[in-house]
């Protein structure tokens, strides 16, 4: 007897269902940090803004200010003691940076020494004065007396190189007062100066001039100054 058997055949398990339903997008955050800053921002732009506007206005009121100063009357020379005539007061608007000096000060600014020539018209500033000629260490002043035949017809000014020398003495022995003195002294002999300061010129025309030399040498002019034999010559290359 033939049987049969049947043949099944097994079911595919079912295929997993597929969901249509989109996946969930996250809301955005909610942006109440910056919400908070924008008041605090804004603000600070604010602030700059008036901030911006009075320093702008401080610096234009600041530039339209005046102020008196002293300016040269007239040409200053280096080394000499400035006069009152040669003073004046000008006004300026604002500062600009430029050291100056206020017009109350042209009685306290009168006898100073200028430390170099001052053109007129030029304001005036502490720096371009001094109470007095200081010489460097182991340098002395001299003040040497000297009739206009005595010194360069185009006159001396400070910084000038100088020589000052002992011119020949038309007398056969010195006389005077002290038996001998200028006798002794070397016609010829020479010393290298720098002129300090020129004075204004006496009733008869002499003239002082302060020289700048080593102490030394500073010594010995001073030993030749009362024999009148004293004359100055300018170096060429001085100018």
């Amino acid at each position: 007897m033939t049987s049969t058997q049947a043949l099944t055949t097994p079911a595919e398990p079912d295929a997993p269902t597929r969901s249509t339903r989109a996946p969930a997008v996250p809301a955005p955050p909610v942006a109440t940090a910056a919400k908070r800053r924008r008041p605090a921002l804004i603000g600070l732009g604010v602030a700059l803004v008036v901030l911006c506007g009075l320093l702008g206005w401080w610096f234009t009121a600041r530039g339209a200010q005046t102020h008196t100063v002293l300016v040269a009357a007239s040409d200053i020379e280096a080394g000499k003691p400035v006069k009152v005539q040669q003073l004046s007061t000008t006004e300026i608007a604002g500062g600009g940076g430029i050291e100056t000096m206020p017009a109350e000060q042209l009685q306290n600014t009168a006898g100073l020494l200028a430390t170099s020539n001052i053109p007129e018209g030029t304001v005036l500033s502490p720096a371009m004065f001094v109470n007095k000629v200081t010489p460097d260490g182991g340098m002395s002043i001299v003040g040497v007396s000297v009739k206009p035949s005595q010194m360069p017809a185009l006159g001396l000014r400070p910084g000038d190189t100088v020589s000052v020398v002992i011119a020949h003495s038309p007398q056969a022995s010195g006389q005077t007062g002290q038996p001998g003195e200028t006798a002794a002294l070397t016609t010829g002999k020479t010393w290298r100066a720098t002129v300090a300061s020129v004075g204004e010129p006496g009733d008869d025309g002499a003239r002082t001039i302060d020289v700048t030399l080593n102490s030394d040498s500073a010594r010995e002019l001073m030993a030749a100054g009362g024999s009148g034999r004293l004359a100055i010559a300018l170096d060429p290359s001085a100018r």
